[in-house]
């Protein structure tokens, strides 16, 4: 019944308990609303079930009314039956660069002296807003000598706020999804050629629908020749969720990014002109019962190989699917190789 208090109750209600809510709007008439031309902003959402919901409810708002989402996950779009998507692109070299100088400088341009650095942290950054703004700002008012040490780690280990946000993606996916993204970093820093082709006979034709979702995710690439593609910061944070996967539970299969982590190897790429000298067991390989992926190659000709093989290699993983070895040091092939799932094997 009109005019029994409901609204004056409901009023006092929200002004009692807004304080203990992170966000709140109060909404006189829904009736109202529902006439009005509306600009709705919904950020970063990844609901499948909200977007769909999303969709039955335009037709509320007055003629004219837009609602703008942003998603990290493409289908979440298709589920809200979007008029029109716009997937952003990475930054050119130029604004990238004018990006990072207003965080790093507070201007335009870096100060005298810095350019050379300043185009090595937009190169690293490949375009990407996010890296651009947070290593302009962690870098701004630091010497060159911070800066190069800067520059150094991030070879070695992405900054910690990068990767955060980068792994929301990740975060979102399935174990199984989770492992095939991991999989497919590994094999493009060893530079393998990635293709469809390939990754469905490593993983059967289940494969394509774990692969689709991590396009629309945006963690992957494809090409129209179907070759496989990751962003550089993507692929760095690739590395990053496989160190961390190793120190927390070091008995669990992993893949092998570095020749200084030999616990419970599924995969192992081995630059064999960079590393220190080293001298692997023959033996070692009877314990390496799940390796699917085994590549040992030079990226410096010149160098002689720096890794040695102790005793006869007598074995290798029935599971293995990539060998690729170069300058093989034995005459022969293990005696006990099953090459039944073998799909690629080199040796040049």
């Amino acid at each position: 019944m009109g005019g029994a208090g409901k609204t004056m109750l409901a009023k006092a209600i929200f002004q009692e308990l807004k304080a203990q809510f992170d966000t709140f709007s109060f909404i006189e008439s829904v009736k109202e609303l529902q006439r009005k031309k509306i600009l709705l902003i919904l950020d970063d959402v990844e609901n499948l079930i909200i977007a769909e919901d999303l969709s039955r409810v335009c037709d509320w708002f007055g003629e004219g009314s837009r609602i703008i989402i942003t998603s990290r996950d493409m289908q979440v779009l298709k589920h809200a039956s979007a008029f029109s998507t716009y997937h952003v692109l990475d930054l050119d070299f130029d604004d990238a660069f004018h990006l990072f100088s207003l965080k790093a400088f507070k201007q335009y341009e870096p100060f005298k002296g810095y350019m050379g650095l300043s185009k090595s942290v937009v190169k690293y950054c490949q375009g990407n807003p996010l890296a651009l703004i947070v290593l302009g700002c962690f870098l701004y008012g630091r010497g060159k000598e911070e800066w190069e040490s800067a520059l150094d780690k991030l070879n070695q280990t992405p900054h910690k706020n990068i990767v955060d946000v980068l792994k929301l993606s990740f975060d979102g996916l399935d174990n199984k999804q989770q492992n095939l993204f991991l999989y497919l970093a590994f094999l493009i820093n060893a530079r393998v050629y990635k293709s469809f082709d390939l990754i469905r006979q490593l993983y059967g034709s289940s494969v394509h629908i774990e692969m689709s979702v991590l396009r629309e995710r945006s963690l992957i690439s494809v090409s129209q020749k179907e070759k496989i593609g990751m962003h550089d910061l993507v692929l760095q944070m690739g590395f990053e969720i496989a160190r961390q996967q190793l120190f927390s539970s070091p008995k669990t299969p992993v893949r092998l990014w570095r020749h200084d982590e030999i616990e419970a190897i599924r995969c192992m790429s081995l630059d064999a002109s960079k590393i220190k000298r080293i001298a692997l067991r023959a033996s070692n390989f009877q314990k390496m019962y799940n390796l699917i992926f085994l590549k040992v190659y030079k990226s410096d000709r010149e160098k002689p190989s720096r890794l040695n093989i102790c005793g006869d290699l007598d074995y290798l993983s029935e599971e293995i699917r990539f060998f690729s070895w170069e300058e093989y040091p034995l005459p022969y092939v293990p005696l006990q190789f099953c090459a039944e799932n073998l799909i690629t094997l080199e040796m040049p």
